[in-house]
Formats: C-alpha cells, structure tokens, sequence
C-alpha cells in the first residue's frame, strides 16, 4: 500500500508544472517558474491529467487535496482538455471524502468544472496550496446564491 501511495506522489510531483496558477492577458502561466500553458504539449497535459484523476484515488489526504487543486487548475487553464473522469472522481470525493474539508474543496472544484471561465479570475494569486484560489470560488458562489452575478 505504502509503494503505490509512493508511486501515486510520483507522478504527481513529476507532472506538478503542467497547472496553472495565475494568468497574464488571456494565455495562463503556468506559476511564476514554469511557464505557459502553450508550452505544455496535449499528451503531457493529458499525462498530468491522469495523474491527478490516480491522486484522487489515493488513500493520502495531501495527495487527494493536491489533485483536487490542480486539476481544478488545470480545467481553468485549458477549459478544451477532456477531464471527464477527473470529474467524476471529484464528485465521489465531493460525497464520500474522507475530511469534510476533502469534501468541500471537491465540491468547490465541481463548480469549478462546470464552468471554468467564470472562475478565471480566481486564477491570479500565486498560490501553491490553492487555499485562496477556493476561498475566492466559495466567495464567487456565494454572491451567485444571493443573486448577484460573478464579479
């Protein structure tokens, strides 16, 4: 159990740069050292994104918040990238996670992958643990329940 969590940590951490973080005009950067998006080929955003879907799966707490985090960013990232089996993992963690805290951010990134473009924004604070990033979807989802529009 403990090599396949080590392994799922792995190819985690080695496709970590494939997400982005914050944007500059309309093309995402891929956190301030690694670039972006368009730097990143469609297989290895694909690659990532099975990663994440593998991190979602895991029995590690980190591991599944860390893949909540940054495939929520990617799908803001690259809104095209099939990420279909990313969200049906996200919607098992939303009901069945360990934490109430797993359960919440999932639910947050749920939101997140119907549609990403109104969470654009959201996307530009440096932010490695993506805390602020969900603090300011919550805060976006919040306004829209109240009946004002995604500002």
């Amino acid at each position: 159990m403990k090599a396949r969590a080590m392994m799922v940590a792995g190819i985690f951490l080695a496709t970590l740069p494939a997400v982005g973080q914050s944007q500059m005009g309309e093309e995402m950067v891929v956190g301030s050292c690694f670039g972006r998006i368009s730097s990143y080929s469609t297989p290895y955003l694909e690659k990532a994104a099975k990663s994440y879907e593998a991190g979602l799966k895991s029995v590690n707490e980190g591991v599944v918040e860390a893949s909540i985090t940054y495939s929520t960013f990617l799908r803001v990232a690259d809104p095209q990238l099939d990420l279909s089996d990313i969200r049906q993992e996200l919607e098992k963690v939303a009901v069945s996670g360990r934490t109430p805290a797993l359960r919440y951010k999932a639910y947050l990134a749920t939101m997140v992958f119907e549609n990403p473009q109104a969470f654009k924004n959201s996307l530009g604070v440096e932010d490695p643990d993506g805390s602020r990033f969900f603090t300011a979807v919550a805060d976006q989802i919040s306004k829209a329940l109240l009946g004002r529009k995604y500002e």
